[in-house]
């Protein structure tokens, strides 16, 4: 499963555990930034990727 969230999302959860080896994972969490600039010409920048188990 693939979950994409902002950054002020991320930093509201509490820390999350990842896993080394990929083949491990269950979720994908996806953290994009938005930015003001960005926002306008309709495009977001990737900030980080983990990999979490459940």
């Amino acid at each position: 499963m693939v979950v994409i969230i902002d950054r002020p999302f991320l930093d509201a959860m509490s820390p999350m555990d990842t896993v080394g080896n990929v083949s491990s994972y269950d979720m994908v969490w996806v953290v994009i930034v938005y930015d003001v600039l960005l926002e306008q010409f309709g495009e977001t920048g990737g900030e980080s990727v983990a990999f979490t188990t459940l």
